[in-house]
């Protein structure tokens, strides 16, 4: 007997579902090529997705740290919402606060607070993290150095100084808070302007911290200190001690308002005491955009400029191309005048 079943024929509307699913399927998987591409392999549009962290490179309470906090408060006022933590890292210079940012996953969620001992501690050799390392993603504030001596002293100017240095240079001692530091490179900048050519002759003592080394002019075992003009204000509107100098590129108000800069003192240097945000090298670009904009937008709010007039520091933005530019520019710079001194490794 012969069957009577015949082979069933696919269906025309069989075939046209299958190729729509096909072509359905290509095309989100060309959607999320294309996303890939514009965004990076770690891009995320809708960054940041998780909570943020701030490494401070510095014990609770100094600089960096309140450099942090500051931070923190400006951008929860300028609107962000995401969970942010500060976690202090303080101790060996900054490099275990870098070394915590390098070991973490590099996806723009972990930033480190830091200074200039970004690049000033290779040139010490302290620690193989070289600068490019790093991502410059916005500078912060800025507090500019001064020289400072006792109300009763009988230096009235900083010229006055720098002519008895030029003739001898162990002749003025002078207080720093550590060594090397800003505090340091602001007395080498004038000396060397002024004619000082072996400045591994200069008298300059350096001491614990900025709180110390007020201490220290007070007591009369210095006779000019150079810190940074937060740490000196609140002893200048006291009467306490007179400001000779300030190295920012103009005049600066408040309790610095009449202090000569070195420009008006005929010298062609500023000294820059910096604090900013920095993250692993190769960040995702949208997280390096975010940290950027996200930073001017909380510095221009009302809670930071109040901050800023409270510690007594210049508000200082700058975007992470110039951050980069200005952090090479004083590597290459401090590396001269610290070889000079027989510090640079």
């Amino acid at each position: 007997m012969k069957s009577s079943m015949r082979p069933t024929r696919p269906r025309r509307g069989s075939s046209v579902k299958v190729l729509g699913g096909i072509l359905a399927i290509a095309g989100v998987l060309a959607m999320t090529a294309c996303h890939l591409n514009s965004t990076g392999a770690e891009g995320n549009s809708n960054f940041p997705s998780r909570p943020l962290t701030i490494i401070a490179a510095g014990d609770p309470g100094g600089g960096l740290d309140q450099a942090a906090r500051q931070l923190e408060a400006a951008m929860k006022d300028s609107g962000v919402e995401q969970r942010m933590t500060i976690e202090n890292n303080g101790g060996g210079g900054g490099n275990p606060a870098r070394a915590d940012l390098l070991g973490r996953p590099n996806d723009g969620t972990t930033v480190v607070a830091e200074s200039n001992r970004v690049f000033l501690n290779p040139i010490l050799g302290t620690t193989d993290m070289t600068v490019d390392k790093f991502t410059a993603l916005a500078q912060l504030t800025n507090d500019y150095l001064v020289w400072a001596v006792r109300a009763d002293s009988p230096y009235k100017s900083a010229k006055e100084i720098l002519d008895k240095v030029v003739a001898n240079p162990s002749s003025v001692s002078f207080g720093v808070g550590t060594v090397p530091s800003d505090d340091q490179i602001n007395i080498l900048k004038a000396a060397k302007s002024s004619g000082v050519r072996d400045l591994t002759k200069l008298n300059i003592v350096a001491f614990q911290s900025g709180g110390d080394l007020n201490t220290e002019l007070l007591g009369n075992h210095v006779e000019v200190v150079s810190t940074g003009f937060s740490e000196a204000a609140a002893l200048a509107e006291s009467g306490k001690v007179r400001l000779l100098s300030i190295s920012a590129p103009s005049k600066q108000p408040g309790a610095a308002e009449g202090v000569p800069t070195w420009k008006d003192l005929g010298f062609d240097f500023t000294v820059d005491h910096w604090r900013g945000i920095f993250g692993p090298a190769n960040m995702p670009d949208d997280a390096v955009k975010w940290w950027q904009d996200t930073v001017k937008k909380a510095t221009e709010t009302d809670e930071w400029r109040k901050q800023m007039e409270n510690a007594h520091l210049t508000s200082d933005y700058l975007p992470s191309d110039e951050f980069t530019k200005r952090v090479d520019t004083q590597a290459v710079e401090y590396q001269t005048l610290l070889s000079e001194v027989g510090l640079a490794s």
